[in-house]
């Protein structure tokens, strides 16, 4: 990705990576109170794409081979800059 090579990081978040634009795109598309049915907690416009990135990573947590990644850094790195 971004010719760099990762390791041993499992698929899903090669994708993830990869279809970063579709995804942020996709959330700024959907209402925030959509959202937060979807997810079960509360979110607003403002902040629906820092609520999606903890809940990636909160999530992640739970995916071996994953802890090497600091996937919330990651996203917000490739979210915002």
């Amino acid at each position: 990705m971004n010719n760099k090579e990762y390791k041993q990081v499992p698929r899903i978040f090669i994708n993830l990576f990869e279809n970063i634009n579709s995804i942020i795109e996709i959330l700024a598309n959907t209402s925030a109170i959509e959202l937060a049915g979807r997810w079960n907690k509360k979110t607003n416009e403002n902040n629906k794409v820092t609520d999606w990135i903890e809940i990636v990573s909160a999530s992640s947590k739970s995916v071996r081979g994953a802890k090497h990644l600091a996937l919330k850094k990651k996203l917000t790195e490739l979210v915002f800059q």
